[in-house]
């Protein structure tokens, strides 16, 4: 959200006040605005319309943590979500490349299991497992993204750093945008 949507929410907000008869404070909409101003406005609605719909939890105002749950869905969801693009970007690019997932919990896990040259180097036979490790690495590092490397070292990279080839290195493949590379390489 930008400042501009804080009256909209604002809105938003007093009618679901008036909803569940509840009274929405000043300090209320600073909490919902700075805890959701990563999402937009219109996905902010929808969530909430879908909390409203909700026969469990729809005859509650909504929290916070219900609307960030109606658009990102729960942990195992998202995990199994990266997890898949994940593979997907294994298949298309393999190790050769270096890579950049836009969701830097996915470059957090990937490292914490070894690196992208290594988690590309999985056997078949390990998959299970793997994809049982990136799942739960995942659901312990969403709320540390930070933790993330800057770039997922493919062998390209590797090699030709090793070789002092710095000029020769490729750009790192862009996952997760509609941007299809990056400008610059490496960490």
């Amino acid at each position: 959200m930008n400042p501009n949507d804080k009256v909209e929410l604002t809105k938003i907000l007093v009618v679901m006040g008036e909803f569940y008869k509840k009274k929405i404070t000043d300090g209320m909409i600073d909490i919902y605005f700075s805890t959701l101003e990563k999402y937009n406005i219109k996905q902010i609605n929808d969530a909430i319309n879908k909390h409203i719909k909700n026969t469990e939890t729809g005859m509650f105002f909504p929290l916070v943590a219900h609307i960030i749950l109606q658009i990102e869905g729960n942990d195992d969801g998202m995990a199994i979500s990266a997890w898949g693009m994940a593979r997907k970007a294994m298949s298309k690019h393999g190790a050769w490349y270096s890579v950049v997932f836009e969701d830097k919990t996915i470059m957090a896990v990937i490292d914490r299991m070894g690196g992208w040259i290594e988690f590309c180097g999985m056997l078949e036979k390990e998959m299970g497992y793997k994809e049982h490790e990136f799942i739960q690495f995942y659901k312990r590092y969403k709320d540390f993204p930070e933790q993330a490397p800057k770039v997922l070292i493919g062998t390209i990279e590797q090699s030709n750093r090793f070789g002092g080839f710095l000029k020769d290195i490729p750009k790192p493949k862009m996952i997760g945008t509609e941007h299809k590379q990056l400008t610059g390489g490496g960490k």
